[in-house]
């Protein structure tokens, strides 16, 4: 937060888009969920403004198409959610996740599950279920061990919510 609130008052953009894109990072791991999309927006707003280390920034794209379609899935169960604009600004970032991705390899399990997220999202599980499976295969050819235990817990908790529905 510190960092965040340093490079604010001094203005050193590229400073600020990482520490929003790392505090969004942070609040989505912790569930936190409208948090962590402001942050993860307000990053990309500064993202957009600058050109910036693009490898250093890039994540951020993976890190809010994951937070995006969660936050739906809050907004519905609230009854606020409106599917057709959400879903299309959604697969508007998703794709720029993966577009942006495939040039650094690091951030590619990442784009490729929240992908994966957005399909099951949708009910397109065979879909879902290749990218959470091409992610998988991603992470351990470049070794990103975390990045593939989190693919591997996304994908099985998804197959789990499948075969439970699937008996009632």
């Amino acid at each position: 937060m510190k960092a965040f609130n340093h490079s604010l008052e001094k203005n050193v953009l590229f400073t600020h888009c990482r520490a929003s894109t790392e505090l969004g990072s942070c609040l989505l791991e912790k569930n936190e969920l409208s948090r962590a999309l402001h942050y993860l927006q307000h990053a990309k707003d500064v993202f957009d403004s600058g050109n910036f280390l693009r490898h250093y920034t890039v994540h951020l794209f993976y890190h809010l198409s994951d937070a995006m379609p969660c936050s739906l899935e809050e907004e519905k169960q609230k009854g606020n959610a409106s599917d057709k604009d959400n879903m299309r600004e959604i697969k508007k970032i998703i794709f720029r996740s993966l577009w942006v991705s495939k040039r650094w390899r690091t951030h590619l399990p990442g784009a490729l599950r929240s992908a994966a997220h957005f399909y099951e999202i949708q009910q397109k599980f065979a879909k879902a279920e290749k990218l959470y499976l091409e992610s998988v295969k991603t992470a351990q050819k470049i070794k990103r061990r975390y990045e593939e235990a989190l693919s591997l817990v996304k994908l099985s908790s998804m197959l789990l919510r499948i075969e439970k529905e699937k008996k009632h």
